[in-house]
């Protein structure tokens, strides 16, 4: 019985897209770093580069493409800046969430993650909530950043009791998130 194998790289990329990819890359690390260090000005400016780079030999089609829309939308959650977040995200949710390699799956679950908690932070908690569920059953992330495990089937998350917008694989990571969540979970529950 003949069987598909997928993969998750490019059979021999041009230069120009091998190029790319290194250079886009090396971009994005060091956007974390400064991002990590408390430049956020530096960290746009190597995510807008790195953009650049890909958009160019790569397309805007392009999941790796997709990789650096989500990392300037997570920095730009971080600054605050949650329109122009919203647009990079779902950029990336769109091209990650159109990939029919399994490999991209995870990584399109942390997008819309990232995507939902834009929304919850403009206090759209039901749309937040629409785009968690988008991976149901099994393609959903706990919504703390940090946390230690990948996807968890949906029996196995735990829903927040207060706005049920916000899902998490267990006690430690829903109060690792309390501080950041509770401020959005009290604004909906006000509205409800």
């Amino acid at each position: 019985m003949p069987f598909a194998v997928r993969t998750h790289f490019d059979v021999n990329p041009s230069p120009a897209a091998a190029k790319a990819t290194m250079e886009g890359a090396q971009y994005n690390n060091m956007g974390r770093q400064l991002s990590e260090a408390g430049d956020l000005s530096g960290a746009e400016q190597m995510h807008l580069r790195a953009i650049k780079v890909k958009e160019r030999s790569l397309g805007t089609e392009h999941i790796k493409t997709a990789l650096s829309y989500n990392a300037i939308g997570e920095l730009y959650t971080k600054m605050g800046r949650l329109d122009d977040a919203k647009e990079f995200l779902q950029k990336s949710v769109r091209i990650r969430d159109a990939s029919r390699n399994p490999v991209d799956e995870l990584d399109a679950a942390g997008s819309r993650e990232n995507l939902a908690i834009v929304y919850e932070m403009q206090g759209n908690l039901h749309r937040a909530k629409e785009l968690r569920r988008v991976g149901f059953p099994d393609k959903m992330l706990c919504a703390h950043y940090y946390c230690p495990h990948l996807t968890q089937h949906r029996k196995n998350l735990m829903q927040c009791r207060g706005c049920k917008s916000i899902y998490y694989c267990g006690k430690s990571c829903q109060t690792a998130d309390w501080r950041r969540h509770k401020k959005y979970c009290k604004k909906e529950q006000a509205d409800v």
